[in-house]
């Protein structure tokens, strides 16, 4: 093997150790974008507390995404119906402090996932 094979082998088992992390991420409790923005906001003096009350956002926003999850979604688009879900849920948020910004948002959203034609009703 020589060196330009190595370099190849090697930018695989990168991408492959890369997309296993991400598939794993809602399964564990913080990924390491989470652990990334945890160390930053706390060198910033922010504090930073797991939800450990009775009511669960995880479990809130899995009954909001009820209605477009399906128990034959492969693992790629569960992920994608997860992301536009907290996309949506903090838009909502959003909309109550800043209408201006909620648009700009929306806007955003809806260039991302063009794809799906129900986008804006959802």
């Amino acid at each position: 093997m020589g060196k330009a094979d190595n370099i190849r082998r090697a930018k695989k088992l990168k991408e492959a150790k890369r997309k296993r992390e991400m598939d794993a991420l809602p399964f564990v409790d913080l990924g390491p974008a989470a652990k990334a923005m945890v160390k930053r906001k706390t060198r910033e003096g922010a504090t930073m507390r797991q939800n450990n009350g009775e009511i669960l956002y995880s479990n809130l926003l899995y009954q909001y995404l009820t209605p477009i999850l399906s128990d034959d979604d492969e693992f790629e688009l569960f992920k994608v119906k997860i992301v536009f879900g907290i996309f949506t849920w903090n838009a909502a948020i959003l909309r109550e402090k800043n209408e201006e910004a909620y648009i700009t948002a929306k806007g955003d959203v809806l260039k991302i996932f063009s794809y799906q034609p129900d986008a804006e009703k959802l």
